[in-house]
């Protein structure tokens, strides 16, 4: 099966010498929160029958393996299962150098072969498949039955949020939360003004970080999952007291599930009644239509609690259907998009009647460009959030 390779002598090699499933795991926690990239080589010994995995065949795998361990840019970790995973900055040289070895030696006469000994990975971009392998070689994941795919792209299942969600919990989720202010901003010229502050887990980023093979559209309940795992990151942190020591106004974007969760429990508990009074909960249209009877309770329950609530509408949404759903939310985001009506058109006059006549209870967000700004003024909007009016607004901030 394998061609005989002399390498330098080498002291017996610990159990405990190296670093273990644990501690990569911690790796693919911070590659995530700092978007490290990292190439990963993982050896599968534990794949190879009881007569290759026995004493010459194994010495020979690991005399090709053995020169990683010492290789000063490579990280290697070994598992409980027997594989082990060897960790490089990109170029990542001596990955490539063991793989090249490998294939010199595996004559695949024997059913062996590079790829079925050796496996590439990207991190962040696959984390949630290094997750996956790590609880798996920890006992914390059944067997799955293999993911179908269609046109060679897996289909997103239970299996894939579920390393997607392990991923998450250990993850530090800055890279994918945004933060901005809503500012007021007068047509006659002057600085934005800052009213709050929004954060929101930038969904787009995240499932591009755990779910790189997959179409989170596919499966929206499963998407949903995932969005409520992220929103309950966010309030986790927000609950933390070198936080709540810096109170301001602040208007979280979440889903009804995130806030019927402990996390949102939790922070509940600890605002006094002078904050709970300054933190806005936006949710979307779409979830309050979906259930108008079930979402009242839950409405009449966070504002029973001292909470002010927003209504985020997207271009699609009717005007009749915005002035249904507006009924107890103190505040309608509209999001920016190209897709909303033009100027002076019947669409656009629907959608003016259709808002609060209170210009302070309306907001336009993703303001990405000035032609919102103008489209806003006209509409009414003095509120404004996005890029361009957090550009302006650090700009100001810096002079």
């Amino acid at each position: 099966m394998l061609a005989h390779r002399v390498m330098p002598d080498r002291p017996p090699r610990s159990p405990f010498a190296n670093p273990g499933a644990i501690e990569l795991a911690a790796l693919v926690r911070d590659a995530v929160a700092c978007g490290a990239e990292r190439e990963v080589l993982l050896l599968r010994l534990s794949g190879l029958t009881a007569a290759q995995r026995r004493g010459h065949h194994r010495r020979l795998i690991e005399d090709v393996w053995y020169p990683l361990r010492r290789a000063t840019r490579a990280q290697v970790f070994d598992l409980p299962n027997g594989d082990a995973v060897a960790v490089e900055a990109p170029p990542a040289n001596h990955l490539a150098r063991i793989r090249a070895a490998f294939g010199e030696m595996l004559d695949g006469q024997q059913g062996v072969t590079v790829d079925g000994l050796l496996q590439q990975l990207r991190l962040p971009q696959q984390a949630a498949a290094v997750m996956a392998m790590v609880e798996s070689v920890l006992g914390l994941a059944g067997e799955a039955p293999p993911t179908p795919s269609m046109g060679g792209r897996p289909v997103l299942d239970a299996a894939a949020v579920q390393a997607a969600e392990q991923v998450l919990a250990i993850a530090d989720i800055e890279p994918v939360l945004r933060r901005g202010w809503a500012c007021r901003l007068e047509p006659g010229g002057g600085a934005p003004e800052p009213c709050w502050e929004e954060r929101r887990i930038d969904m787009v980023a995240l499932c591009a970080a755990v779910l790189p093979d997959h179409d989170p559209g596919a499966a929206p309940d499963l998407y949903r999952r995932l969005r409520c795992a992220a929103d309950r990151r966010l309030l986790a942190g927000l609950a933390r007291p070198d936080v709540l020591r810096r109170p301001r106004d602040r208007c979280l974007s979440l889903t009804p599930e995130a806030v019927l969760s402990q996390e949102f429990l939790r922070l509940d508990t600890l605002l006094p009644a002078a904050l709970r009074a300054r933190l806005t909960i936006a949710m979307p249209i779409a979830d309050v239509l979906a259930d108008p009877e079930g979402f009242a309770p839950l409405q009449a329950d966070l504002l029973g609690r001292g909470l002010r609530l927003a209504l985020e509408i997207d271009a699609a949404a009717e005007p009749p259907l915005i002035r249904v759903a507006a009924a107890g939310f103190g505040l309608l985001c509209l999001g920016w998009s190209a897709a909303l009506p033009a100027l002076g058109s019947p669409e656009a006059r629907a959608l003016a009647d259709a808002l609060p006549r209170d210009r302070n209870r309306m907001i336009l967000t993703g303001v990405d460009r000035p032609a919102a700004i103008a489209w806003g003024w006209e509409m009414g909007f003095r509120l404004f959030s996005g890029r361009l009016i957090e550009r302006r607004r650090q700009l100001v901030q810096d002079l």
